[in-house]
């Protein structure tokens, strides 16, 4: 299962769409505040996680969920221009950090080198 975490409606349902057309079962959420406790999420093997998100920021929410799952590979997505998340998602090991807009096949590509189904 891949964990998708994004605000914006539009973009988290294209995007889980996608991944299930890919052969992925995803769970999508709006927020870390809409999550379930993370040990709940079972089957996880990836996460997209959007940067700018209500209550809570992207890399604050991936490092929780790598404290309790530091195998699940994560990528960080953002519209944001800043620099540092460069370097804050490299130090973080992240799979990799998307600059929105990205082509969806770009994810599942990814995401196809890093899961197994």
């Amino acid at each position: 299962m891949i964990l998708l975490l994004d605000e914006d409606e539009t973009f988290r349902t294209g995007l889980a769409e996608c991944l299930i057309d890919d052969g992925h079962a995803v769970c999508a959420y709006s927020s870390p505040r809409a999550l379930p406790d993370l040990d709940a999420l079972g089957n996880l093997r990836a996460a997209v996680v959007d940067y700018q998100l209500e209550g809570e920021n992207g890399l604050h929410f991936a490092d929780r969920l790598n404290r309790t799952r530091p195998h699940i590979p994560i990528v960080l997505a953002t519209a944001v221009p800043q620099l540092h998340l460069e370097s804050a998602a490299k130090k973080r090991r992240f799979l990799s950090l998307l600059r929105k807009p990205f082509q969806y096949e770009t994810l599942v590509e990814l995401l196809r080198l890093k899961t197994r189904r």
